[in-house]
């Protein structure tokens, strides 16, 4: 015990700098044995959609967009996501690696890894803010514990848990920066530098994730319970309320610009309100307490059911959560720091799981943040209950290296799509999600009669004609492999009867048609594809390639004129319209487009296949055959 109090003090003794650098090297070392073996997972669930086939990110030239048109951030027809900030680093990932996972994932480490560094910086500095001495040690516990919880493996390892981290490293260096500017450290330049800063700190993590919309209230906490006794007689100015005016207007402008972008400024409508989505979230809170304290049976799927009406468990959850912040309360003198960040888990907590209804009931990334709070408010708590030094750290260590071990074997389970959704199957054997994204592994992995079993236990759970329509879309995918043609146009049609706007439904059953040799049903389904996604351009290709199959030639060209100029770069589009332009008559215009396609032509496959092309070209071929028509 003398060997640690001994430490304790030459501890003490070091520069703030010196501190800071143990700190950091701490936390890195750590944080990367806890997440070593997450740097290959492949992409899951909205990465698909956002990310792989997201053709947006796919250009760091499209940024720009990101922040002006909110359809950019998927490539579902309808999918609409206003966080341009966050689609934007996937574009510069994109740019560094294409699709190979390593650079996503040491970007989410190094946010991850920042955050937790600053989460020391606020436990240090809000210690040190209460008059109270030796804040290094719980600060160093806290930031460890945080940044090698399993908890957090849903916000670092999943590739779009992104949105989190962003939003909530802005929101950090936001409030260190709120605490420099109370601290009254340096001089009048640096002041008005920092409460400058502060709003356009909080605007980037609007635009990372919505969560981030907290930073105002938290703010105000912390002056209400740090803040404000120190500064007791002391006249309020303008200057102690500019930084919450700022976030203000910022928040307002959000609000307005979001409205007008996307038609609602919190959530789109879902099927249950306000009330019921609290009353659940009541569930959800003794889940996440339960977690936080004991994270085992992690799960991504959870499934809690909507509760509609009052119960045991929802004023179990009130009478806790009252109780808390009474107790929080009456510690704000005492125990101003435990106070405060008890508040900061609420705080932060509340955009999600209180009054703004979200599609999950719950999912653990909402912890990501609130987090931080929790975990604090325990340790500066824990010299009060155990008084031991050498007790406290020896404990603080044995969580720390238990901790790392579950992180680690958490981040084995998001290793691939089979070894993720077979988890949640296990642990939530009901569950849609499980059973059709397992499916979508298996197909992936050409296992396809597996693929159709789990797909067609994902129809006894699917909840919405909607969920129903995708998996027999997939199931037709999975016969269309097994060239079971006639059996995979039933499954096509059967997903469109359940949702006539599942677009990949209509390009599915277009292309069987196609090779079914049934070109007028083809065009006809295609068409009606089109008609609700007219911004996709294999589409049009497609319908090119069938109007040609019918002899109907001048509409075949309309259709790869509108394909090439929303995929101007396809080599295959460009031979096909030379082959076009040949089929109407217009030789000049076809051998134009060939040498746009020798251009683009990337291997010894595609320059032998326009060698033949320019071949028959030149030769006035009539009709020459048609390459690469489809999708």
């Amino acid at each position: 015990m003398m060997m640690v109090i001994s430490s304790m003090d030459k501890l003490d003794a070091l520069s703030t700098a010196t501190k800071n650098f143990i700190a950091a090297a701490a936390i890195f070392v750590l944080t990367l044995a806890a997440y070593s073996n997450s740097f290959h997972s492949e992409f899951h669930y909205d990465d698909l959609h956002q990310i792989v086939e997201n053709n947006s990110v796919r250009g760091l030239s499209n940024i720009p967009g990101f922040f002006r048109e909110p359809d950019m951030g998927s490539y579902l027809v309808g999918a609409k996501g206003y966080r341009p900030v966050t689609y934007s680093s996937f574009a510069v990932n994109y740019a560094i690696s294409g699709y190979k996972v390593w650079s996503y994932h040491l970007f989410n480490f190094i946010l991850h890894f920042l955050n937790a560094f600053m989460v020391f910086l606020l436990i240090g500095y809000t210690i040190k803010s209460t008059g109270r001495e030796g804040g290094f040690l719980p600060a160093l516990t806290a930031s460890l514990v945080f940044a090698v919880h399993p908890i957090q493996t849903y916000a670092v390892t999943y590739v779009s848990g992104r949105a989190v981290l962003l939003a909530s490293f802005f929101y950090l260096v936001a409030f260190l920066a709120f605490i420099r500017y109370r601290s009254g450290a340096g001089g009048r330049a640096s002041k008005y530098l920092l409460v400058s800063t502060i709003p356009i700190l909080y605007l980037l993590g609007l635009l990372s994730k919505e969560m981030a919309v907290s930073l105002p209230v938290t703010m105000l906490a912390y002056d209400l319970l740090i803040t404000a006794p120190e500064r007791k007689g002391r006249a309020r100015s303008f200057h102690t309320w500019l930084p919450h005016m700022s976030l203000l207007l910022v928040l307002a402008g959000y609000i307005l610009y979001k409205k007008r972008l996307m038609g609602y400024a919190a959530a789109q409508d879902l099927p249950y309100g306000a009330f019921q989505y609290l009353m659940s979230e009541a569930k959800a809170l003794l889940m996440y307490v339960r977690l936080l304290l004991l994270p085992v049976n992690q799960n991504i799927d959870y499934r809690l059911p909507l509760t509609t009406a009052s119960d045991a468990l929802v004023v179990l959850s009130w009478l806790m959560t009252g109780l808390a912040i009474w107790l929080l309360f009456r510690a704000r003198k005492e125990y101003a720091a435990v106070s405060f960040f008890g508040f900061w888990f609420f705080i932060t907590l509340a955009p999600e799981s209180t009054l703004v209804p979200i599609y999950d009931i719950a999912a653990e990334y909402r912890l990501y943040l609130p987090s931080a709070g929790f975990i604090a408010a325990l340790v500066v708590l824990a010299p009060r209950v155990i008084k031991a030094p050498a007790r406290r750290a020896l404990l603080a260590g044995a969580v720390v290296v238990l901790l790392c071990l579950l992180t680690a074997g958490r981040n084995a389970v998001w290793a691939t799509e089979y070894t993720l959704w077979s988890d949640v199957i296990k642990k939530t054997p009901g569950s849609y999600s499980g059973y059709i994204n397992r499916g979508k592994a298996l197909f992936a992995d050409r296992q396809y009669f597996e693929s159709i079993k789990d797909l067609k236990k994902a129809v006894e759970f699917a909840g919405t004609p909607a969920e129903v329509s995708k998996v027999h879309n997939n199931m037709g995918l999975c016969y269309m492999s097994l060239e079971m043609d006639e059996d995979a146009a039933d499954e096509f049609r059967k997903a469109i009867a359940a949702d006539s706007e599942l677009v990949e439904a209509y390009d599915n059953l277009g292309m069987v048609y196609y090779g079914l040799g049934r070109y007028g049903e083809a065009a006809v389904v295609l068409g009606e594809g089109i008609a609700l996604n007219p911004g996709y351009g294999p589409d049009h290709a497609m319908l090119a390639g069938t109007y040609a199959k019918l002899g109907r030639y001048a509409e075949a060209l309309s259709e790869m004129k509108e394909a090439c100029r929303l995929s101007p770069k396809d080599f295959n589009n460009r031979c096909n319209m030379a082959v076009i332009y040949m089929c109407n008559g217009m030789p000049d215009e076809a051998l134009r487009e060939a040498m746009i396609a020798a251009g683009l032509a990337g291997d010894d496959k595609e320059r032998a296949q326009l060698r033949d092309l320019m071949g028959k070209l030149k030769g006035n071929a009539r009709r020459p055959r048609m390459e690469g028509m489809g999708k």
